[in-house]
């Protein structure tokens, strides 16, 4: 079963830190849904492009079935519920966001019962855990960083010469 977390670069924000970026999750069927701005839930694909990092969850790890039959339906009615709440909301960059929107998803679902999802632990997992779809999307996500950094420290160096 293919069910995946997804992670793609915002322009302008991800080239300046690099482990910020825009997520969605996909249903048991692998569509994707995203919060992708006030009031709109985007489906099968995500707001900025393709996906750069997948992180694969596995539907047996869902805790509350809340009168589910099974895992799966269990999943995909904790990512309709989430879905329900969001397109009723307005987005907020930094305070209610596809984060929180992905998070809302995996808490009314019990995903993992061991953590309580939000923004912050979403972006480390998906930081540290998630892997590259392939080397050119991880260079496209990095590339821009490292040339931000080597513009910084270049004038840094030509500062300190003068």
């Amino acid at each position: 079963m293919c069910i995946r977390d997804r992670w793609t670069p915002i322009p302008c924000i991800t080239c300046c830190c690099p482990c910020v970026g825009h997520m969605g999750i996909c249903d048991s069927n692998g569509v994707i849904y995203d919060f992708a701005g006030p009031y709109r839930i985007g489906k099968n694909q995500l707001a900025f492009g393709d996906a750069t990092r997948v992180l694969q969850l596995d539907p047996s790890r869902v805790t509350d079935l809340d009168g589910a039959e099974t895992h799966m339906e269990a999943y995909d009615n904790g990512l309709v519920h989430a879905n329900s709440v969001y397109a009723k909301r307005m987005h907020r960059l930094c305070c209610d966001n596809c984060h929180s929107h992905v998070a809302m998803a995996l808490e009314k679902m019990g995903y993992r019962s061991c953590l309580p999802w939000n923004m912050a632990t979403l972006a480390c997992w998906m930081c540290w855990c998630a892997r590259y779809v392939s080397c050119e999307r991880f260079v496209k996500s990095v590339f821009p960083s490292l040339i931000g950094c080597l513009a910084v420290a270049c004038l840094i160096i030509f500062l300190l010469i003068l």
